[in-house]
Formats: structure tokens, sequence, C-alpha cells
């Protein structure tokens, strides 16, 4: 299990004798940039928290990698020549709620992408820093999964799972944010068959299972590969970061059925089976250029179903139209999952699914993992936010069921929002659904317990 130290106070003894409340049941924990500003530290008692010193140098040591100690208050009062801009970067990547501006608060991210999250007054910031603590010791305390990214891509521009920069997913940045485990989707667009597209697809595929293979390697003491749920449980425990590795598009596969075996051999845990162009397998939802109908499951692609079932290969039915949906659903032996959709019936977009459907993936045992991508959620896209998503998720929930939803958030593949922007944002989802009234037992299943049971029902 992980722990959370908390923020280090350097109460003096006079203080501790004034702010008594502090030495009683947890209240949360207030940084302020000095406690003889006796004003200010009575109003935080008095709105039921506890005004602490910051310690610029724990905040700044403990700010990457997988440290749980991370350094962090449950909330700031910030002032113009508040410390460091190192602390204030780990501050804001938390996404510490604050009150007060500083200049430099912006820094650690694009501030268009980066919106702190501001209080208005004191009573308000205690109230946002105790949902703050209790969502941090839910994620501190809790498996928690991303079904979905598009990090292998990204390795052309010389991005790694161990840089901290452009890249939304990597071992800082979940740590930041709480996040455990993330399956890593290699996506291969479809190739010109008639100049050897299918094995140039291969070849590339397997590339970049080695990239991945040599990334993980290289940051060997902060994260592993895992092929199964209860390796993923395994490293987890063990204070690390867990990948899985997957597949976005069977084009590759061709005609060649024994490429299942193959890639499940090295560790792809699951394929999705179209991207935005139909192939060998099935029908895409993207709409045909021609303006032809969709198209379902081709005989080739019951096949190559029934071999992934027999493989435990698990089956992402994102991308396919609802004819390959269907299809499958009568053909597949097992669980299948979407891992990064959204619900059509609050917003009309193709790569998203209907109630029907999500009634269908209960019915099947799977899962749905709701991305958050502001043109499959609204109308006005650069508007999307944490709630959009939580709207889908809960959407998703009552139509589905519990047991039937989580989270892919399609990171680096054109997923986020303002408040959602990374790995280390991903505990904004869990306030958004804490402020929903989604318990404790509720998140886990969200947050990777029904992912890994479907990998279970897979043999995964």
């Amino acid at each position: 299990m992980k722990t959370r130290a908390l923020f280090a106070a350097a109460l003096s003894t006079s203080a501790a004798l004034l702010f008594t409340g502090c030495n009683r049941t947890y209240v949360p924990q207030i940084a302020v940039q000095s406690l003889s500003d006796k004003a200010l530290c009575e109003a935080i008692v008095n709105a039921g928290g506890c005004p602490v010193q910051l310690d610029p140098a724990k905040c700044s040591a403990s700010s990457s990698w997988t440290s749980k100690d991370l350094g962090i208050p449950d909330a700031c009062v910030l002032g113009a020549e508040f410390p460091d801009s190192v602390c204030l970067d780990h501050i804001r990547a938390c996404n510490v709620p604050v009150m007060g501006e500083n200049p430099n608060l912006h820094g650690i991210d694009s501030i268009l992408h980066h919106r702190p999250n501001y209080a208005a007054d004191i009573p308000q910031l205690v109230q946002e820093a105790a949902l703050y603590h209790r969502a941090r010791v839910f994620m501190d305390t809790h498996l928690c999964l991303d079904s979905h990214c598009d990090l292998p891509y990204r390795y052309k521009f010389g991005q790694s799972l161990g840089k901290r920069n452009l890249s939304q997913v990597n071992i800082q940045k979940m740590s930041e944010g709480g996040q455990d485990v993330e399956c890593l989707a290699i996506c291969r667009t479809n190739m010109k068959v008639e100049e050897d597209g299918y094995a140039k697809a291969t070849d590339w595929i397997f590339g970049r299972i080695d990239k991945i293979e040599a990334d993980v390697e290289a940051h060997k003491d902060y994260c592993a590969i895992a092929r199964t749920a209860a390796e993923a449980r395994e490293i987890v425990a063990g204070g690390k970061k867990a990948y899985f590795m997957a597949i976005e598009n069977a084009f590759f596969l061709g005609d060649d059925i024994s490429k299942v075996g193959l890639m499940a051999e090295r560790g792809i845990l699951y394929i999705t089976l179209c991207h935005t162009y139909d192939n060998a397998v099935c029908g895409t939802s993207a709409p045909h250029k021609d303006g032809s109908p969709s198209t379902g499951l081709t005989e080739y692609g019951r096949s190559v179903v029934k071999e992934m079932n027999d493989k435990g290969v698990v089956i992402d039915l994102s991308h396919a139209s609802e004819q390959t949906f269907y299809d499958v659903m009568q053909c597949s032996s097992k669980p299948v999952v979407c891992t990064h959709s959204a619900c059509r019936d609050l917003y009309d977009h193709n790569r998203n699914v209907t109630d029907a459907q999500l009634r269908a993936i209960a019915a099947n045992g799977g899962v749905v993992q709701v991305l958050c991508l502001g043109s499959f959620m609204r109308k006005d896209k650069a508007n999307c936010s944490v709630d959009d998503m939580v709207q889908h998720i809960i959407h998703a929930v009552d139509i589905a069921g519990i047991d039937h939803v989580g989270i892919g958030s399609d990171f680096d593949g054109g997923g986020g929002a303002s408040d959602f922007y990374g790995s280390n944002d991903m505990i904004n989802v869990t306030l958004a659904l804490m402020r929903k009234g989604f318990s404790d037992n509720d998140l886990a299943k969200l947050w990777g317990g029904n992912f890994l049971r479907v990998l279970e029902a897979n043999g995964r």
C-alpha cells in the first residue's frame, strides 16, 4: 500500500499551544509564508484548518520520480514573495489548492493548460484542502490505472517515461498525480498494402515494443512492464509504476492470424481492432470518405476474435463501428473493453458509444473506459474540463452500472482539458468524482478495479 507523509510543519512551542486544533484529529494542513502572521493563522484555525510553515527544501527535494513523501500541504496561501520557484512548481504540478497570486505559479506547465485551483477565501480554501487530503489519501492507498495513452508514438520526438517535459504521461507526472498503472498503446495506422504494408506495420510495432522495453529498463528502479493484472498489482505494491503494452489498430495482422500469438508472447495486453480506417478485420466508426455505409466484422475478423480470446489478448472496441461492436458481442467468448470512448447520448460523435452499447458491454461483463477529449464531449471543445469527463462517467455508470466503467485518458494522443492535461492531473478526476458523491469503493472500481477484472477474465 502506498503511504503519504504529512507536510513538514515547523510549529514553535507557543504556536502549537495556540493552535491546539492541530493536536487533535487530523485537520487540513494549510501552508503559509510565515507562522508569525497571527491574523492569518487564526483565520485558518477558525475555519477548521491547521497553519503550517512551508519547507521549500523538502518540497523541492521530493519533486520527482516515485517518492510517496511528496512534501506538499493540503493547500497554500500564496504571496508575491512565496518561496523558490522549484517548490512552487511542485505545488502547482500536484494541483494543491491555493489562495492568492504568485507570478511564478504557472511555470511548471503550459499556462494555457494549467489553471490553478484558486479559492476565494480562507473558509473555502480549508474546505478544498479537506477534500484534497481525502483525494490524496485515496490515490496513495489504491491502485489507479489509466487504460490508454499514446506515448510510444512520441518516441520519435525523443520523449521518454523518464522525461518530465511535453509528454502528458511519464514517471514523474504519474507520481505527482497518484497514478500507478498506464497502458502504452502502440498506434500504427494503415499502410499501403501494395507496398508490403502489413510487413512494414508489423516491423514498426516490434520496433516500438523494443523501445518501450528499453525505456522501462533504463528506469527499472522506478517502473516495470506488467503482462497480467497480478503482475501490475505486484509491481505497484513494490513501489514502482507498472506499464502494460497494447496495440491500437489490427491492420498489421493482414491475413496472418499467427501474429496474434506472437504479440501475446511479447506481452501485448489488448489490441484495438481498428483505427480511423477499415482493415481486413473490421469496419471503423469513422465516416467513409466516399459516403458509403460503415461495415462490421469480416469473416476473417471473426477468426481473429476467436484467436484473441484463445491467446488471452483483450479485444478493444474503441474506434470500431456499431456493426463491428455488435458482431464482436455475438462471437466473443470473453469480456471486451472500450479503452478510450465517451457517451453518444451526451454528445453525438461517431467515436462515442450509445446507451444500447453501454448495456451490451455490461451484459458482456466488459468495461467502457471514459476518455477526456473535447471534440468527443462537447461542441465548444476548447472549454472541455474534468467536469465534462465526469458527466460522461456518471452517465455511463447510470446506464451500464458502476462495475462496467473506468478511465482511459487518451493522453499523448489528443486527450486532455484545461484541468486534466497530464498524469499529474489524475487527482483532479478523483476530486471531481468525490464532489459528486462517489464512495472510495466506487472510485476503486473506476480507477482500475473493473479493468483488471476484465483482464483476469481474459486470462491476464
